[in-house]
């Protein structure tokens, strides 16, 4: 399954939207949506805080949705 993630980040003076998308175990997140989301979010923001060469990033706001359902045969 995909999640859709944007991630608004405010660096050097300006605001930057960021999205993507995650994939996450399909059970896990049927358990516990919330939760599966967050720790996909937050590998994600590891890596956009690698990524972005700026000390005093701050990350304003997350929002994630649910995209599709991979089918494996």
């Amino acid at each position: 399954m995909e999640v859709q993630i944007e991630v608004q980040l405010f660096a050097n003076g300006a605001k930057f939207l960021q999205s993507g998308s995650c994939s996450v175990i399909t059970t896990d997140f049927r358990k516990e949506p919330e939760w599966t989301a967050a720790v996909s979010a937050y590998e994600w923001i590891q890596k956009i805080k690698n990524s972005v060469r700026y000390p005093g990033v701050q990350f304003l706001h997350l929002s994630y949705i649910q995209s599709k359902v991979r089918k494996y045969p």
